[in-house]
């Protein structure tokens, strides 16, 4: 008998537990249950109030007693519960108003803990529920933004800077705002400034790069403090803000587009290739007359490696006399003597090298107003053969043909081309004439088929009263030497003799 009533005490001891959890996916869980309603709760900003409701659910077979609740939060938001009951019967619930009041100094988003204790079978219990604030409005209490133009600035074209501050509170704030140092520029201080609770206000910083600058992108860095006072207690916030502004000289980029030049570092030496291919166009001293000039395009590889290095030269130069090392920073001032010292240099060495070869010229490139005896006595000075390569070429959508005057180099680009040049004797009425026209003609016609000498040929032509006129054959495409691009010769024929 005793043992029976011990085994039925267990069964209901285990009924009791039993009737006080349930199981959920193989795990007990405790059969009350804590709801917040609504949750989580939203408010525009701090500096609301909301109500909410609390339910305590009892699934169990038990009556819940001393039933209660409280709420704590650690972020300056306070609860006020308005309703309660001390029991709960069985398979029922209880449900708690409270009020929520979010104070401007509250801290968003914030959490709230509910702790609803009762006794249950004797036992004293506790369940806990907790519910989150948050704040659809700005979460800072001030907000600071940095702008900038994105054009580049020079000395003589500042740009400005916007700061803009946005006070959240309800109380004025103090702003004050300095920028950094920076090698290259500096930006203007401003006065301190009041901000109206709840406003937004802008102020400008004027940016001045120096004389002289290193061109590229800087960033631009501004210290903000922000100070206000609130219900007798301070609050401050610190900001650093920066922004990229990109330093150039004035009226450089310009320049460079206009030149297609990649960087001022190169600037001088252009120029002076570019003052040289200038006065190679005019005919200044008859220099472009020569087949053989390199050419000087920009294009061309050979014209950059050039151009580099006497933009070498010039910086080097440059920094040796007035101390400024342009690979680091220049100005205005610095692009202007560049560009004055690239073109003098390249007038300087065209017109040196004009002066210097003035006399060769003359004697040996051919031009167009040479007349017959003129181009074969500077083929003879040149070494020529009197039988020249015959080409073909258009020319103002003609066909034409005529004798090279020179012989085709590699990366030659040009070449002197005549028509025919043929031989008129005039046999005088006297004795002496006629033998003297005879004799010249005779030795004419012994160099032609014979040896070929273009230098006896113009020694024969060159004797005083020569019996010999010379006239370029009548050519419409081609009346006088024509300085001629390889590029328009469409063909070649057989060599044959530019004289007869």
């Amino acid at each position: 008998m005793l043992r029976t009533i011990r085994v039925l005490r267990a069964l209901q001891i285990i009924l009791r537990l039993l009737s006080m959890t349930a199981v959920v996916g193989g795990r007990p869980v405790l059969a009350q249950t804590l709801e917040v309603h609504p949750s989580p709760v939203n408010g525009a900003m701090a500096g609301f109030k909301a109500r909410t409701e609390i339910v305590l659910r009892n699934d169990t077979v038990d009556k819940l007693t001393n039933v209660s609740l409280s709420a704590t939060s650690n972020d300056g938001i306070m609860i006020s519960i308005d309703s309660a009951k001390s029991d709960i019967p069985a398979k029922g619930d209880q449900s708690f108003t409270t009020t929520l009041t979010v104070p401007p100094t509250a801290h968003l988003p914030g959490v709230v803990l509910f702790r609803a204790s009762y006794k249950s079978s004797d036992l004293q219990k506790s369940i806990y529920a907790t519910l989150d604030v948050k704040t659809d409005g700005p979460a800072k209490p001030v907000e600071v933004t940095l702008d900038a133009s994105a054009d580049p600035i020079s000395q003589q074209r500042p740009g400005t800077l916007l700061l803009q501050v946005t006070n959240n509170l309800d109380v004025d704030v103090l702003v004050t705002a300095t920028a950094q140092q920076l090698s290259d520029m500096s930006v203007d201080r401003i006065d301190a400034w009041t901000v109206a609770p709840h406003s937004v206000t802008a102020k400008t910083m004027a940016e001045r790069p120096n004389f002289r600058v290193t061109p590229g992108i800087h960033n631009v860095a501004v210290d903000v403090n922000a100070q206000w006072t609130r219900d007798g207690m301070e609050g401050r916030r610190q900001f650093t803000l920066s922004k990229p502004v990109t330093v150039g000289v004035f009226f450089e980029s310009e320049l460079l587009h206009a030149l297609g030049i990649p960087s001022f570092l190169t600037l001088p030496g252009c120029l002076c290739l570019f003052t040289i291919q200038l006065l190679l166009s005019t005919g200044v001293l008859g220099v472009k007359n020569q087949s053989n000039l390199p050419s000087l395009s920009v294009t061309s590889p050979g014209f950059w490696i050039l151009s580099m290095s006497l933009s070498a030269i010039f910086l080097f130069t440059y920094w040796a006399i007035t101390g400024v090392n342009c690979l680091i920073t220049y100005g205005v001032m610095d692009m202007g003597i560049m560009w004055t010292a690239g073109i003098f240099v390249g007038a300087a060495l065209f017109l040196a090298y004009g002066a210097w070869r003035k006399d060769w010229i003359r004697e040996h490139v051919i031009t167009s107003s040479d007349s017959p005896s003129d181009v074969l006595r500077k083929m003879s000075r040149n070494r020529m053969q009197l039988q020249r390569s015959v080409v073909t070429f258009q020319i103002n959508g003609a066909n034409a043909r005529g004798f090279t005057l020179e012989n085709i180099e590699d990366a030659q680009t040009m070449v002197w081309v005549a028509p025919h040049i043929s031989v008129d004797w005039y046999i005088g009425p006297t004795q002496e004439e006629q033998d003297r026209a005879n004799e010249d003609q005779t030795l004419f016609n012994d160099i032609v088929n014979g040896d070929r000498s273009l230098i006896r040929l113009v020694a024969l032509f060159e004797k005083p009263a020569s019996p010999a006129t010379l006239k370029f054959d009548s050519t419409p495409a081609v009346p006088k030497p024509l300085h001629l691009k390889l590029e328009a010769i469409t063909g070649t024929a057989a060599d044959d003799l530019i004289v007869s």
